[in-house]
Formats: structure tokens, sequence, C-alpha cells
């Protein structure tokens, strides 16, 4: 498996609040919420923490180190008000992904055949990580009675679990996995689903796919009038038996 990841600012944004890192065995990405002050660092805070501990299954530690640092730079818990999406290698062919808050996943299998899975929230106001750093946190959320929905269809490779506050899916790796924040539903003049389908047509599979590819097609919805008003963030693994 080879593993990526990519990130770019939108275009209302004046600071690019998503971030998106990656080793050669799992990749992260955080979408900072816009309405809260310096999330583009709690994001960064937030990915770093995930890599330290080699996946986001511990949350609570990730989100309490997250705060640790947060706090030791001098800015207040709000700042890692984000998203946090992990795709881990568990096995040779296999990846576990974790999804809390809300955001986008694109399978594509053997044939190129694509799936889409999109989880939402009520009033755009996802469940974030930053929740579970006390339960008063967590219990205040909740008394907002927000709904979380999934759109889309789940390969039958795949396998998606439903916890209380995040979404787990294991699955195996038939071509490509993409996992993606909100700003994969942002764009503009342009179908979505068709944009992710753009941004997940790999020709070039070697080191570095998902910035090769995200900076093409930056470029190219230029002229053809097409914008994503919010930052996008992705993060890929391929498999390294498709050849295409």
């Amino acid at each position: 498996m080879i593993f990526d990841s990519a990130f770019t600012i939108g275009k209302t944004h004046r600071v690019c609040e998503d971030f998106a890192i990656h080793n050669d065995r799992m990749a992260v990405l955080s979408d900072g919420c816009s309405s809260a002050h310096h999330t583009d660092i709690g994001s960064r805070i937030l990915c770093s923490s995930a890599m330290k501990y080699n996946g986001t299954s511990d949350i609570k530690n990730i989100i309490h180190h997250s705060n640790m640092i947060a706090n030791n730079l001098g800015y207040p818990q709000d700042i890692l008000s984000a998203t946090l999406i992990s795709i881990e290698r568990i096995l040779k062919d296999s990846v576990k992904i974790d999804i809390f808050g809300d955001g986008v996943v694109v399978f594509v299998d053997s044939d190129g055949t694509h799936r889409f899975i999109s989880i939402e929230f009520d009033n755009e106001m996802p469940n974030y990580p930053l929740y579970q750093l006390s339960d008063e946190m967590l219990s205040q959320y909740k008394t907002k009675n927000i709904s979380r929905t999934i759109q889309g269809e789940i390969p039958e490779y795949a396998t998606l679990n439903e916890h209380e506050n995040h979404i787990s899916i294991v699955s195996n790796v038939k071509n490509s996995i993409t996992c993606f924040s909100d700003g994969a539903n942002s764009f503009t003049n342009a179908d979505n689903k068709e944009m992710q389908f753009e941004l997940t047509d790999f020709k070039n599979r070697n080191d570095g796919f998902a910035k090769r590819r995200l900076n093409k097609f930056s470029k190219g919805i230029v002229s053809r009038g097409i914008t994503h008003y919010d930052d996008l963030s992705m993060i890929s693994v391929l498999s390294n038996e498709v050849s295409l």
C-alpha cells in the first residue's frame, strides 16, 4: 500500500484550516471549524497527536495530548474544534478508517467503479473529538440532539460500524480509498460527486500521487469556472496490485 495526503485552501477562506499528513502506514486529516479562532493551528496539533499515537483508536489520549500542546502554546482549547479522520493499515491488503466528525469516503474498485459515502450532521455541527475532553463537554453537545446521517453505498468488501461518537470502517483496498474533509461537498458550478470522482482518478500511482492529483485538479477547474468555497483536504491509500 502507498499512503499520501494533500490539502488546499477554499475560495472564501483567508487561512487554510484543513491539514493532512501521512507516513508509510497511515494518513490523517483534520478540518478546523471556521467559526472558532486559530483552528488552522488546532487541526495541525490534532493530526500530529494522532501520528504520535499511531492512529485514532486512543482518541481520548489524543485529545488530552492535543489540549496539553495547545495550553503550552498559550491557546484555549477551542482551537481544537476540528474533525479528525484517519486511514490506518491493519493487514497486508486492508485498512481501518476512523471518522470523528463529517467527511466523505470514496472507494474505487479494481474495475474503476466508484462508491461514495458522505457523513453529515444537522446544522453543520459535527461531533468533534474535542467534546471527549470531558464528560461535561460531551453532555453539552448531546443536549443539542444533533443527528448524524450517512449517505451512499458501502462496498461489499467493507464493513461500516456506527459508534456513539464516531464511525469506523474496515475495508480491503481493491484500488484506492480516499477520505475527504467536507470541503469535497462545497463545489460551485459543478456536481460534488463528479469532482470527487476526478480527484480520485489517480493516473500516476507513485509517491506523492494525491498531491499531484489535487494540484492538477485545482489548476484545471479554474478554466471551467469551478471553485470550492471551503478548504479541502484528502488522505488516500493505493493498492500495490492495481496497474491502470
